[in-house]
This record gives structure tokens, C-alpha cells and sequence, in this order.
């Protein structure tokens, strides 16, 4: 090692010492700025991490709501198909009724005089409220 000292002289040596340290500063410095970013980073990641796993726990809660709004919305469109059903079924029902009471109607105006005689009173009143609540709609 003396050799190369001798070989390159004072000055040549002062320089490559000076470079060393300017290197080891530099590398130094470069090294704390990246541990200083990746800590930045690590940050960032963390936060987006907590975001992630909030968005997903909400998306949950979300798609629970929905398939529990889709299975009320089934048992309602039961309902409702049964209630359709039992409507068709007594608007059936009631024209077979009104059919019905048409015929009786038609037999009885189209009765002769003859068949007519006396009715008690009270038969008399209940047959004609009868008559008016079925004409009112």
C-alpha cells in the first residue's frame, strides 16, 4: 500500500479520499431519502388498505340489504298473486250471483197478474229493501 501512495503522491491520494467521502455522503443520503419515501408509501398502502377493507365491509352490508329486499319483494308478489286470485274468484262469483238474481227478477216480472195475491207486511218491507239496496251501486 505505501507504494501506491508513493506511486500516486499526495494530492492524487487527498483527491480519492475526498471522493470516498463525497460517495459515502451521497450514498448515505440517498439511502435516508429512500427509507424516508418508502415509509411515505408504507403510509399511503396503509391508508388505502383501510379504505379497501371499510369499501368492502359497506359492499356487504349492502348486498345483505338487497337479497333481503329481493326475498321481501318475492313474498309481496306471493301476496299479491294470491289476492289477484281470490279477486278473479269472487268478481266470478259475484256474476254468477247478479246472473242469478236476474233470472229471478225476470221470472217474477214476467208472472202474471194472477199469480200475485197478498204478502204480510213484513215480507212486503224486506222484499222491497232488498230490491232498493240492489238497485243502489
Amino acid at each position: 500500500m505505501a507504494w501506491l501512495m508513493r506511486l500516486l503522491g499526495g494530492a492524487a491520494l487527498r483527491r480519492l479520499g475526498s471522493g470516498a467521502i463525497l460517495s459515502i455522503v451521497l450514498g448515505g443520503a440517498v439511502w435516508f431519502y429512500g427509507q424516508w419515501r418508502a415509509g411515505k408509501l408504507e403510509g399511503v398502502i396503509n391508508t388505502q388498505q383501510a379504505t379497501l377493507t371499510a369499501t368492502i365491509q359497506s359492499r356487504d352490508e349492502w348486498r345483505a340489504a338487497a337479497e333481503a329486499s329481493a326475498a321481501r319483494l318475492q313474498r309481496m308478489e306471493a301476496i299479491e298473486a294470491a289476492a289477484r286470485e281470490s279477486v278473479s274468484r269472487l268478481q266470478a262469483e259475484l256474476a254468477a250471483q247478479d246472473a242469478a238474481g236476474a233470472v229471478q227478477e225476470q221470472r217474477i216480472e214476467a208472472a202474471p197478474e194472477s199469480d200475485d195475491g197478498p204478502v204480510a207486511p213484513v215480507l212486503r218491507d224486506t222484499l222491497s229493501e232488498l230490491r232498493q239496496m240492489s238497485d243502489s251501486p
